[in-house]
């Protein structure tokens, strides 16, 4: 995907002719003395193209549609940055736990108070969008917390969703735990492009003395977690987004590359 860059360049403005050397005032004329509807240009980068689009600023101002243009195009996806998933037990110490809390806050913040353009489908879609961040946030807290505290996956937004996970993971019945885990090492094998590596790995950290941790973190990583993304809406961004932003303009203009 091409980086997305936004470049303001200023509207034009029509030329002041000289006052006239007799009355001292302004001449009379449609070119000069005056101010042309005022227009200014935006440009931004999609994946493929560099668009420059023309606009109102008494529509819309440039910091509106510089907004709405990351709302539909840059905020899909994994919106968090902070260090909260483990793939190996190792990983747990180096967790971010309190810079999640401060960078959902801080990035929720800002989306709920940045000026969009005023028009209700954005407005929906900052909705959207503001649950999609929450939902990241809830999931990653508790998955994050579980690798140490599995109570966490009995807690919060998603306590009750995908309870077979938390149940095996809370349980002080260690057969069932085993049983449960090879089970799980089996059915996450046939989606492995080596499935016999991924029982061997299963049979080395299950016989681990730090076999507990590495429960833990296979079944809160990609048991649990992988459970709960998959019944929450996603929202990508769309053809119809595209069609929407691209009418707030008078004229856009193209350069693509070759794809």
């Amino acid at each position: 995907m091409r980086p997305v860059f936004l470049f303001l360049i200023l509207g034009s403005l029509c030329a002041f002719g000289k006052r006239s050397p007799s009355t001292g005032q302004p001449p009379v004329s449609s070119l000069t003395g005056c101010q042309v509807a005022a227009t200014d240009t935006l440009k931004w980068d999609t994946e493929l193209c560099t668009h420059i689009g023309t606009f109102d600023p008494k529509r819309y101002t440039k910091e509106q549609l510089i907004n709405t243009f990351h709302l539909w195009f840059g905020a899909s996806g994994v919106q968090l940055s902070a260090r909260v998933v483990a793939f190996e037990y190792e990983d747990i110490s180096a967790l971010e736990l309190p810079k999640l809390d401060r960078e959902y806050q801080a990035k929720k913040q800002r989306l709920a108070t940045m000026p969009l353009v005023n028009d209700p489908y954005w407005q929906q879609l900052r909705q959207q969008r503001l649950l999609e961040l929450e939902n990241e946030y809830e999931l990653s807290r508790a998955a994050g917390r579980a690798y140490t505290d599995p109570t966490a996956l009995r807690q919060g937004k998603f306590a009750r969703t995908c309870p077979e996970f938390a149940d095996i993971l809370t349980t002080t019945d260690t057969a069932a735990q085993m049983r449960f885990w090879e089970k799980f090492e089996v059915a996450q094998s046939k989606l492995n492009g080596d499935p016999n590596w991924v029982i061997r790995k299963f049979k080395e950290n299950s016989r681990s003395p730090q076999w507990r941790q590495h429960f833990r973190v296979r079944l809160v990583t990609f048991g649990w977690s992988n459970c709960v993304n998959a019944t929450l809406p996603h929202t990508s961004y769309t053809e119809e987004m595209r069609t929407k932003y691209n009418a707030l303009f008078s004229k856009i203009e193209e350069e693509c590359d070759e794809p």
